[in-house]
């Protein structure tokens, strides 16, 4: 098996299905937060723009520090 590649990112989007409408609440009042996303990388999803290439993941978890367990 090969080894996984060192990898950079500074940008991605959450399909955020439920909570959506408490979340965007939320972060209205408290601003920005830190959040921890274990995720299942799949394929690649979009071409090369020179810049980036967006891959497709499943989301595993989704956890904030003050939260047990996340979700």
């Amino acid at each position: 098996m090969s080894k996984f590649p060192k990898i950079k990112s500074d940008f991605a989007i959450l399909d955020v299905k439920r909570g959506k409408v408490a979340l965007g609440r939320y972060l209205k009042k408290h601003g920005p937060q830190t959040v921890t996303v274990v995720m299942t990388l799949n394929y690649q999803a979009g071409n090369d723009d020179g810049e980036s290439i967006e891959y497709a993941a499943d989301v595993l978890s989704v956890s904030h520090p003050t939260s047990a367990g996340g979700d």
